[in-house]
């Protein structure tokens, strides 16, 4: 996941986000400059991970609000990461995303 030169993106960063209390929104990262951010569970998670603002909830049903992720890549435009939450549906340190940011080329 480099440069995505069809948007005028590229790759300025990236992590993993650990969601370890079920039901609990948590910023991805602090305050980082972004474009857009893609997000992708890890492998060890065995709930539902929801992406979204700070009201995201993953119910692992229609009540959450948020995106649910998995395994297929999802990307989310922000300016700023500590905008982008996840919220876990099970309380454990292998609930996690993976996640890559991008910024604008300057070209």
């Amino acid at each position: 996941m480099g440069a995505i030169p069809q948007y005028n993106l590229y790759m300025a960063g990236g992590g993993i986000k650990t969601a370890t209390v079920a039901g609990t929104a948590i910023a991805i990262a602090g305050t980082t400059a972004c474009c857009a951010v893609i997000v992708t569970t890890i492998s060890t998670v065995t709930g539902v991970i929801a992406i979204g603002n700070s009201t995201c909830y993953s119910s692992g049903g229609a009540t959450g609000s948020g995106v649910n992720v998995g395994s297929t890549p999802f990307m989310y435009y922000c300016r700023d990461l500590s905008n982008v939450y996840v919220s876990c549906t099970v309380s454990a340190t292998t609930e996690a995303v993976r996640y890559v940011y991008y910024l604008a080329s300057e070209n």
